[in-house]
């Protein structure tokens, strides 16, 4: 059996891409592959999906694809002669997701990504901001923070530190260290949330940044 990649895809609401109608727990399969003009598309990386496929107009669901198989340069985007539309999955969920595909892959130091239609703070402190009423912001780093225009979702992981601050055995960069205790999602909508104004999780809460 050939390569099989777990990947995330997004579809317009009524599950259509392109003009072709899926369905969930369907396979399809076509002749040729090439990134950007043939086969099925998906992403490996859950948040590149928001890249492609605005939250205001999409629904995004796990997939397999298989086949012939090509990758694209610039993120995580896949191509392949074969797919499976599997369970639909949320923004949160992608945002689960792509902390747990984080932690495998990148250490916690990593530099903050921004990107239209997704930006993401990774690093301790980070800081991520939507500067679009259909983008996320998400802050999964330690401690980092997240804003948006009025509209915009933001999005934060709560990490607890399991080591001793005392310990020389545990660093900040020692993924067995850390426990994540969930991730929460708000939209700015001026009034809990208000817009181009910093917040963090505090607790297991979203609190507004102090200056």
């Amino acid at each position: 059996m050939g390569e099989v990649i777990k990947s995330y895809k997004g579809f317009n609401k009524n599950m259509t891409y392109r003009g072709f109608q899926y369905e969930e727990g369907k396979e399809y399969e076509e002749e040729i592959v090439e990134v950007c003009d043939h086969g099925f598309r998906a992403c490996e990386y859950p948040l590149d999906c928001l890249n492609y496929y605005y939250p205001n107009e999409s629904v995004y669901h796990e997939v397999e694809q298989s086949g012939e198989i090509q990758k694209h340069n610039d993120d995580t985007k896949v191509a392949s002669t074969k797919i499976k539309i599997g369970a639909e999955i949320s923004i949160a969920g992608l945002v689960k997701a792509a902390i747990e595909y984080t932690v495998k892959r990148v250490k916690k130091d990593a530099e903050s990504d921004e990107k239209h239609g997704a930006s993401s703070a990774t690093g301790y402190c980070g800081a991520s901001s939507a500067e679009d009423k259909d983008a996320v912001a998400v802050a999964w780093g330690y401690k980092s923070k997240a804003k948006g225009v009025l509209g915009a979702f933001l999005v934060f992981a709560d990490w607890e530190y399991t080591g001793s601050e005392d310990d020389t055995e545990y660093d900040r960069n020692n993924q067995s260290a850390w426990v994540l205790n969930g991730a929460k999602m708000v939209q700015v909508d001026g009034e809990n949330i208000k817009p181009n104004t910093w917040y963090t999780i505090e607790n297991g809460e979203i609190a507004e940044v102090s200056e």
